[in-house]
Protein backbone atom coordinates (compact mmCIF):
# COMPACT_ATOMS: atom_id res chain seq x y z
CA UNK A 1 0.00 0.00 0.00
CA UNK A 2 1.49 3.71 -0.95
CA UNK A 3 -0.11 7.22 0.42
CA UNK A 4 -1.04 9.47 -2.20
CA UNK A 5 2.29 10.31 -3.23
CA UNK A 6 3.13 6.74 -3.84
CA UNK A 7 5.30 6.57 -0.91
CA UNK A 8 4.73 2.60 0.85
CA UNK A 9 3.09 2.81 4.39
CA UNK A 10 4.53 0.85 6.94
CA UNK A 11 2.94 -0.26 10.23
CA UNK A 12 -0.70 -0.36 8.66
CA UNK A 13 -3.18 -2.67 10.59
CA UNK A 14 -4.24 -5.08 7.79
CA UNK A 15 -7.49 -6.88 8.60
CA UNK A 16 -8.95 -9.53 6.38
CA UNK A 17 -12.74 -11.15 7.04
CA UNK A 18 -15.40 -13.32 5.46
CA UNK A 19 -13.20 -16.03 3.06
CA UNK A 20 -14.95 -18.87 3.83
CA UNK A 21 -13.25 -21.59 6.45
CA UNK A 22 -10.07 -19.03 7.08
CA UNK A 23 -11.87 -16.58 10.35
CA UNK A 24 -10.63 -13.06 10.34
CA UNK A 25 -6.60 -12.82 10.16
CA UNK A 26 -5.16 -9.39 11.09
CA UNK A 27 -1.31 -8.22 9.62
CA UNK A 28 1.15 -5.17 9.87
CA UNK A 29 2.56 -3.64 6.95
CA UNK A 30 6.36 -3.95 5.97
CA UNK A 31 8.63 -1.05 5.29
CA UNK A 32 7.82 -1.60 1.33
CA UNK A 33 4.09 -1.14 2.54
CA UNK A 34 3.01 -5.06 2.12
CA UNK A 35 1.38 -7.69 4.10
CA UNK A 36 0.34 -11.28 3.09
CA UNK A 37 -1.95 -14.03 4.39
CA UNK A 38 -1.23 -17.36 4.25
CA UNK A 39 -3.76 -20.24 3.16
CA UNK A 40 -6.87 -18.36 2.26
CA UNK A 41 -9.58 -20.12 1.09
CA UNK A 42 -11.17 -19.25 -2.11
CA UNK A 43 -13.87 -16.63 -2.09
CA UNK A 44 -15.07 -13.27 -1.12
CA UNK A 45 -13.16 -11.23 1.75
CA UNK A 46 -13.03 -7.88 3.12
CA UNK A 47 -10.09 -5.84 3.51
CA UNK A 48 -10.02 -3.22 6.29
CA UNK A 49 -7.20 -1.16 6.64
CA UNK A 50 -5.74 1.45 8.98
CA UNK A 51 -3.28 3.75 9.94
CA UNK A 52 -3.07 6.95 11.73
CA UNK A 53 -3.26 10.49 9.55
CA UNK A 54 -5.14 8.02 6.40
CA UNK A 55 -8.37 7.28 5.83
CA UNK A 56 -9.96 3.96 6.66
CA UNK A 57 -9.95 1.18 3.67
CA UNK A 58 -12.09 -1.12 2.85
CA UNK A 59 -12.50 -3.22 -0.13
CA UNK A 60 -14.04 -6.59 -1.66
CA UNK A 61 -11.45 -9.31 -2.43
CA UNK A 62 -12.30 -12.32 -4.31
CA UNK A 63 -9.44 -15.37 -3.86
CA UNK A 64 -8.93 -17.59 -5.72
CA UNK A 65 -8.51 -21.59 -5.99
CA UNK A 66 -5.29 -21.32 -4.66
CA UNK A 67 -5.97 -19.34 -1.93
CA UNK A 68 -4.09 -15.99 -3.21
CA UNK A 69 -5.07 -12.33 -4.19
CA UNK A 70 -3.51 -9.02 -5.11
CA UNK A 71 -4.89 -5.82 -4.34
CA UNK A 72 -3.29 -2.74 -5.09
CA UNK A 73 -4.10 -0.04 -2.74
CA UNK A 74 -3.46 3.85 -2.36
CA UNK A 75 -4.67 5.43 0.50
CA UNK A 76 -5.84 8.83 1.38
CA UNK A 77 -4.64 11.66 3.69
CA UNK A 78 -6.97 11.94 6.85
CA UNK A 79 -8.60 15.17 7.42
CA UNK A 80 -6.35 16.64 10.44
CA UNK A 81 -8.79 18.52 12.76
CA UNK A 82 -6.94 20.27 16.10
CA UNK A 83 -8.20 22.48 18.44
CA UNK A 84 -6.78 24.25 21.15
CA UNK A 85 -8.39 25.69 24.12
CA UNK A 86 -6.73 28.30 26.25
CA UNK A 87 -7.97 28.82 29.23
CA UNK A 88 -6.67 31.05 32.89
CA UNK A 89 -6.47 35.16 33.18
CA UNK A 90 -3.73 36.79 31.42
CA UNK A 91 -1.21 38.49 33.64
CA UNK A 92 -0.82 42.19 34.02
CA UNK A 93 -4.73 43.28 33.15
CA UNK A 94 -5.64 45.93 35.05
CA UNK A 95 -7.69 44.64 38.07
CA UNK A 96 -10.43 47.26 37.87
CA UNK A 97 -10.84 46.40 34.31
CA UNK A 98 -11.03 42.44 35.39
CA UNK A 99 -13.85 43.04 38.18
CA UNK A 100 -16.11 45.61 35.90
CA UNK A 101 -15.46 42.48 32.99
CA UNK A 102 -16.42 39.61 35.62
CA UNK A 103 -18.50 41.40 38.11
CA UNK A 104 -21.62 41.51 35.80
CA UNK A 105 -24.17 44.16 36.14
CA UNK A 106 -26.77 44.33 38.74
CA UNK A 107 -28.91 46.08 36.78
CA UNK A 108 -29.32 46.56 32.60
CA UNK A 109 -31.65 48.51 30.47
CA UNK A 110 -32.62 48.70 27.31
CA UNK A 111 -32.25 52.57 25.64
CA UNK A 112 -32.85 54.25 22.38
CA UNK A 113 -31.82 57.58 21.48
CA UNK A 114 -31.04 58.65 25.04
CA UNK A 115 -29.27 62.06 25.37
CA UNK A 116 -27.62 63.31 28.45
CA UNK A 117 -26.52 66.41 28.91
CA UNK A 118 -23.56 68.33 30.73
CA UNK A 119 -22.19 71.47 30.52
CA UNK A 120 -21.54 71.80 27.08
CA UNK A 121 -21.62 68.04 25.92
CA UNK A 122 -24.18 65.84 24.84
CA UNK A 123 -23.91 62.22 24.75
CA UNK A 124 -26.80 59.84 22.64
CA UNK A 125 -26.87 56.30 22.91
CA UNK A 126 -28.50 55.89 20.10
CA UNK A 127 -29.72 52.13 20.92
CA UNK A 128 -28.39 49.48 23.30
CA UNK A 129 -27.67 48.27 26.63
CA UNK A 130 -27.00 50.39 29.85
CA UNK A 131 -26.13 48.45 32.78
CA UNK A 132 -25.58 49.92 36.25
CA UNK A 133 -22.10 47.38 37.79
CA UNK A 134 -21.81 47.27 41.55
CA UNK A 135 -18.50 48.78 43.22
CA UNK A 136 -15.00 47.36 41.72
CA UNK A 137 -12.09 47.59 44.62
CA UNK A 138 -12.13 51.43 46.12
CA UNK A 139 -13.80 52.73 42.76
CA UNK A 140 -17.34 53.49 42.25
CA UNK A 141 -18.20 52.47 38.98
CA UNK A 142 -21.68 54.18 37.73
CA UNK A 143 -22.66 52.81 34.10
CA UNK A 144 -20.97 50.60 31.20
CA UNK A 145 -23.32 51.19 27.74
CA UNK A 146 -22.90 48.87 25.12
CA UNK A 147 -23.98 49.69 21.73
CA UNK A 148 -24.52 52.71 19.01
CA UNK A 149 -23.92 55.96 20.35
CA UNK A 150 -22.18 59.46 19.97
CA UNK A 151 -20.78 62.45 21.73
CA UNK A 152 -21.22 65.68 20.98
CA UNK A 153 -19.21 69.02 22.02
CA UNK A 154 -20.24 73.01 21.72
CA UNK A 155 -17.92 75.70 22.33
CA UNK A 156 -18.66 77.93 25.23
CA UNK A 157 -19.99 80.87 24.44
Amino acid sequence: MKDPSGSPIAGASVEIHGATGSGNKTALADAKGEYRFASLAAGHSKVHLERAGFVTFEAEVDASKTGEARIDIQLKLAKVVESVVVSGKRPGIDPVYRGLRDSGATQAFTVSNLALKRDNGVITLRSGVLAFTPKVGSRDTEAVFLGEGEFACSRRS
